[in-house]
């Protein structure tokens, strides 16, 4: 996985997970990519970063449609993109806008994980960025919204 599918960013600080055949950062499939490598960290402390930079990449994502649940490695300006596509909310970040609340559960759990592995020193550095805070703070009203889906939520 680290070698094939995870490509580091802006000097190693974010790192974008593709996850197998279709060329897109899936939230769930990359948090359980990443989350095997946890064990690791003691032995390994290098991919420290790249679980930081997954976490930053995932958190980016985020910010740009957290109804999302895949995202494009690169942006795709939607312009290119026929009309089809572009009702589907794809385009720009977004690979697929298909909202599933196992995709925020794993990004808090992916962040949970990375703040409760033994041999990570300081973790509470990377989730007081404003980045993952704003990402976790956006998840949670996005959660409190869909809660009253059809009289809140702008996701159809």
């Amino acid at each position: 996985t680290l070698t094939t599918y995870v490509h580091m960013h802006d000097f190693g600080r974010t790192a974008v997970v593709l996850t197998g055949d279709i060329p897109a950062m899936w939230l769930r499939d990359s948090a359980v990519q990443m989350a095997s490598y946890f064990p690791r960290i003691r032995k390994r402390p290098g991919i420290k970063q790249v679980l930081e930079g997954a976490i930053r990449a995932q958190s980016y994502f985020i910010l740009q449609d957290p109804w999302a649940n895949a995202y494009n490695p690169k942006y795709i300006p939607p312009s290119s993109l026929g009309k089809y596509d572009r009702q589907l909310g794809r385009g720009g970040w977004v690979w697929t806008r298909n909202f599933e609340l196992d995709s925020v559960a794993y990004f808090f759990n992916f962040v949970w994980n990375y703040h409760q592995t033994p041999g990570i020193w300081r973790p509470g550095v990377l989730l007081q960025e404003p980045l993952i805070h704003d990402a976790v703070t956006t998840l949670l009203k996005l959660l409190q919204t869909e809660q009253h889906h059809d009289e809140r939520s702008p996701y159809r």
